[in-house]
């Protein structure tokens, strides 16, 4: 959302009418820019992108100036995540760290692995995390998948076309040969953090733009293709089959979204859905009666920030009014007249004291 409106307000600052609009454009692209990179660690990778700007832009008028405003407003924007970097170093790499590949034993060859992994999710088997896919399924549906190497290839013949020709046109619903370049760029860039991480769902969401810009390409050829057709009635009926084609996509989506996904007990598990649970059982005990929660199991994990907030007890004060304290289970002292909360085989209960 930022690195695409950022790159909206760019450009509208180059194709600006006044020089105060151009100004305002690129000061309010890079203030949004800059806000980015307090998102989704992944925003790291998009100064690389931004870099191939100059090459294939810089002859455009005012394009140093927008470049110097859009910066400056973008320091600005994340100088408060760059000044806590600052002080604290050592948090800048560490979850990079934890992800990365690269500290394998053989580090090109689980770049290697992690590259076509990366290319595989999006076509074959993509995330088995519940929280960001049904596990089994590709990242791109498939039909969007399809559209996606058409738009791929027709873009790419393209460009070749027009380089050869010396032309800046990109030709039948195509876009112009560094518009294409920028777009291809944005996809392999957009693919760096899954491919030097292991790959997961959220670190393809860079590449999430190009990707539907090439499987809407891909859309258009085809859709023009079939229009120029000098048969009548396939001309005709274009128009039901697009319509048809797009409420089945919806309709498969709504489903598998819905119903297979949200039903799924893979997915309840992945979000945690018992740390609700607790809030829930939690509130429903008497407010009078002192409760401890106990976290008995090995290794579980128990959020007990989350349970704070869900039940309205994340301070002093408010943990005073719902009498409410966590404690590990070989730290366990309670006094009288409390109520001991554990899980036991998945469900939760309780125990008086």
């Amino acid at each position: 959302c930022f690195l695409v409106w950022a790159l909206y307000l760019f450009f509208r600052g180059l194709r600006a009418r006044s020089g105060r609009a151009a100004a305002l454009f690129a000061l309010l692209g890079g203030v949004v820019y800059g806000l980015g990179f307090h998102s989704y660690l992944a925003f790291r990778a998009t100064p690389l992108l931004l870099v191939l700007l100059v090459p294939l832009f810089h002859r455009e008028a005012r394009f140093w100036r927008i470049a110097l405003l859009f910066g400056a407003a973008a320091s600005l924007a994340a100088w408060p995540l760059a000044s806590h970097f600052l002080e604290h170093p050592a948090q800048f790499s560490r979850r990079m760290s934890q992800a990365s590949s690269l500290g394998d034993s053989e580090p090109l060859r689980a770049l290697a692995h992690n590259f076509s992994w990366t290319l595989s999710q999006l076509f074959r088997e993509g995330s088995a995390i519940p929280r960001h896919n049904l596990p089994g399924n590709p990242q791109v549906f498939w039909p969007i998948s399809v559209l996606l190497g058409l738009g791929l290839i027709l873009q790419g013949c393209a460009a070749i076309r027009a380089r050869l020709r010396g032309t800046a046109e990109g030709g039948d619903a195509m876009a112009p040969p560094r518009v294409a370049m920028l777009l291809l760029a944005w996809l392999l860039i957009g693919l760096i953090p899954a491919i030097l991480a292991r790959p997961g769902a959220t670190r393809y969401l860079l590449s999430a733009t190009p990707i539907f810009i090439f499987a809407g390409v891909g859309a258009a050829v085809l859709d023009r293709r079939v229009a120029a057709l000098e048969s009548r009635p396939l001309r005709r009926a274009l128009p039901l089959v697009a319509a048809a084609l797009l409420l089945l996509l919806a309709g498969r989506t709504y489903h598998f979204y819905f119903h297979e996904w949200a039903s799924d007990a893979r997915t309840r598990h992945g979000f945690q859905a018992h740390v609700t649970e607790l809030a829930r059982f939690l509130e429903a005990l008497p407010p009078h009666r002192r409760k401890v929660v106990v976290r008995a199991e090995r290794g579980a994990y128990l959020p007990a920030r989350a349970v704070r907030f869900l039940t309205r007890s994340y301070s002093r004060e408010t943990e005073r009014s719902t009498n409410l304290r966590f404690v590990d289970a070989n730290k366990l002292s309670v006094e009288g007249d409390s109520v001991v909360v554990h899980r036991d085989g998945g469900r939760w209960g309780v125990r008086g004291v």
